[in-house]
């Protein structure tokens, strides 16, 4: 298992200047391998940029944004971000940071921006002024599997979703989208979410427990990067909560995707005690704390 004591305090960026003039430009397919290169610098804490950017290349639909990286005037990379729908960055130098922010503003519409908190709360004083209104901020905690999945007593009905499961995932996923962000993708987005939902079936990355016509248990794996596996969206039913389900199921899954000895990671709501619980319990420790801003539309700034 990991050991989580590596890059647990994370290295903050550094406000020492640097020489020459700085640039933050698109990223290019023949910086990719040197912005892979930057990112798996901090494999546990960058893995989201990395994922999307190995498996995605730079389509800005797939990755609901654009990459962008921020340069020094003698070429040294500074950062690397995606800004957009949900705008994430890893960066070395305070600079980049700001960099970042001033290009968000350009955005319409944009909807999350998530950091360490340090690091978020630089990028907000930049773009507070002329960027979107914070409609709410909240604490994530990044955890990571250290030991071998506890099992319970609980029998596991656990299988990958098919394309007959999704009417019943859609509202399920909507769910956990709303009680996170605020915001509903069934009613902002509904063909979008739908895809994206699709997609994620299609490859193979949800997993279930099925019962006639409701789920019980689901969870994702959004990201795979050469350290890093990455769960989202777990969702244990409510009148199931507290009899073994989501332990069991966690569990099963945990020892199916760390068999390869890769970190699996999840992020955890710091307010939600329950699913805290029972990732504590199925082997799961913190590793990092990281803070997410919702924001709200422009559209609907521009009304008040």
């Amino acid at each position: 298992m990991i050991d989580l004591l590596h890059e647990r305090i994370a290295p903050q960026p550094t406000a020492t200047p640097f020489r020459g003039l700085h640039r933050t430009l698109p990223l290019e397919e023949g910086d990719c391998a040197e912005a892979l290169e930057f990112l798996d610098r901090r494999p546990h804490h960058a893995f989201i940029l990395s994922g999307l950017l190995r498996e995605n290349g730079l389509s800005r639909e797939l990755n609901r944004g654009t990459f962008y990286a921020c340069r020094a005037g003698d070429g040294q990379l500074l950062g690397v971000a995606l800004i957009g729908h949900a705008t994430l960055m890893e960066a070395t130098h305070e600079e980049a940071i700001r960099e970042f922010a001033r290009q968000l503003q350009c955005e319409e519409n944009a909807h999350m921006i998530m950091a360490e908190p340090q690091t978020l709360d630089l990028f907000w004083r930049t773009y507070a002024p002329h960027g979107q209104r914070m409609r709410r901020r909240e604490r994530q905690l990044l955890l990571a599997l250290a030991t071998d999945p506890s099992r319970c007593g609980a029998l596991s009905r656990l299988r990958r979703a098919n394309d007959d499961d999704l009417a019943l995932l859609l509202p399920v996923h909507a769910q956990l989208a709303r009680q996170e962000s605020g915001v509903d993708p069934l009613m902002v987005d509904p063909e979008g979410f739908r895809r994206r939902c699709a997609r994620r079936i299609a490859q193979g990355r949800t997993w279930i427990w099925r019962e006639t016509d409701r789920i019980l248990f689901k969870a994702d794996l959004v990201t795979r990067t050469p350290a890093v596996l990455y769960l989202e969206g777990v969702y244990v039913a409510p009148d199931v909560r507290g009899r073994g389900v989501g332990r069991a199921c966690l569990a099963e899954l945990a020892q199916l995707l760390a068999a390869d000895g890769r970190c699996l990671s999840l992020f955890v709501n710091a307010r939600n005690r329950h699913a805290r619980c029972l990732y504590e319990k199925v082997g799961f420790k913190l590793r990092a704390v990281f803070d997410s801003i919702f924001l709200h539309p422009r559209t609907e700034c521009a009304s008040h």
